[in-house]
């Protein structure tokens, strides 16, 4: 169950630092395209479209709007390209494969030690293979049945969702709510 959670939680933050170096790249791509007065506005959306074609988007941040049978229909809360000219909403379909999982936030004392063992570990000329990065998060294996509309979630599917208006889950993580008690150890 270790081994699982470690390389959903890499997945995770491959993700994440997917996200955050894609649309690094892209904004200053863009913001380069747009301030040179000599570039033509048909150069900069091209430049855009490229970018945008070329990623792979397996995972969506949203929130349940509706769940039916074993459909649930998510408000895209993250990414603004997903949306596009469509509907920000998606259809999830699960099925029996699908994994649930309730994220909590961990304690802060015990997350600072986790990154304290990790930044140690990697000093070691093997960590790079063996040594995985900690999340702030706690993850407990839920049911299907114990997701309710308005819960923020993070969906992840085996395909490419960028332009789909529905799609299969692989795995949902309810997130913690913002407004959420965590024992943070003060």
């Amino acid at each position: 169950m270790r081994n699982k959670f470690i390389k959903i939680t890499i997945i995770i933050l491959i993700f994440v630092l997917g996200l955050v170096i894609g649309f690094t790249i892209a904004a200053k791509v863009f913001s380069t395209a747009l301030n040179n007065q000599n570039r033509d506005t048909i150069t900069a959306t091209q430049s855009q479209n490229k970018i945008w074609n070329s990623m792979i988007i397996k995972n969506i941040n949203g929130l349940v709007e509706k769940i039916d049978n074993n459909k649930l229909t998510v408000k895209i809360t993250l990414a603004e390209p997903l949306v596009g000219s469509n509907s920000n909403e998606k259809t999830v379909d699960i099925d029996g494969n699908t994994k649930f999982f309730q994220l909590t936030q961990k304690d802060s004392k015990e997350y600072q030690k986790e990154i304290a063992n990790f930044q140690e570990s990697i000093k070691a000329p093997t960590a790079v293979q063996t040594t995985q990065p900690p999340i702030p998060f706690n993850k407990t294996q839920i049911n299907f049945s114990d997701i309710k509309p308005n819960q923020q979630v993070l969906i992840t599917s085996a395909s490419d969702i960028k332009n789909a208006q529905e799609f299969k889950a692989t795995e949902i993580d309810i997130l913690p709510d913002v407004g959420q008690s965590s024992n943070t150890g003060n």
